[in-house]
Parts: structure tokens; sequence; C-alpha cells
């Protein structure tokens, strides 16, 4: 247990700039909420999932080495298990940076001229 709590630590101190980034995001959105409530939900939706992903990865991730060591998982069996992980955890993270592209241009107005066309 010592291990798996020292090794979550660690592997969440190495996040902690991205957590860091995605709090302050948070904030920002709700701040922001009135002035562009869509953008806004989706860039707090895309942050959580991008949170859950850095914060849930490390945690499954341990465990699950924690459980081959004790000897309940075969290497196959944790390999199957860590690659499905982390394949899910790549699709949070693709779903999470589409919400911020969609959020980046929800609620943009066309221009009337572009300068090609003056």
């Amino acid at each position: 247990m010592k291990d798996f709590l020292t090794l979550f630590l660690t592997q969440l101190a190495i996040a902690s700039p991205q957590l860091l980034v995605c709090f302050v995001g948070l904030i920002l959105a709700v701040m922001f909420w009135s002035r562009s409530p869509l953008a806004c939900m989706l860039t707090v939706v895309a942050l959580l999932l991008m949170s859950l992903s850095l914060a849930g990865v490390p945690l499954l991730n341990n465990y699950f080495i924690t459980q081959a060591r004790s000897g309940s998982m075969s290497m196959e069996q944790r390999g199957w298990v860590l690659s499905s992980i982390n394949t899910v955890a790549s699709l949070l993270r693709a779903v999470a940076l589409g919400l911020l592209l969609w959020a980046v241009f929800s609620g943009r107005s066309r221009a009337n001229a572009t300068p090609a066309q003056r």
C-alpha cells in the first residue's frame, strides 16, 4: 500500500502543472460563463475530462501494477489491462481536445468581408 501511494503521489506531482492549468481554466470558464455560456460549458467539460485522465490513469495503472506484483494477474493480463486503460485515456484526451476546439470556435460570427474581398 505504501508503494502504491508513493508512486501515485509522485505521478500526480509530475502531472501537477497540467492539473494546475485545468484548475485555472475551470475558474476562468466559470468567471466568463455569462459572456459565452456554450464555450464555457464546453471548456468545463473538456477540462474535467482532462483532469480525470491526468489523475485517473496513474491511479488505475498503479492499482493494476500492484495487483500484478501480488501474483493475481499474469503478465499478459496486466499488459492487456494497462493497454486498455491507456487507450481509453487517449480517447478521453482526444474528446477533450475536440471540445476545446469547439469551444474556441463556438459563437463566432462571420466577418462581413475578408481582406481579399476588399
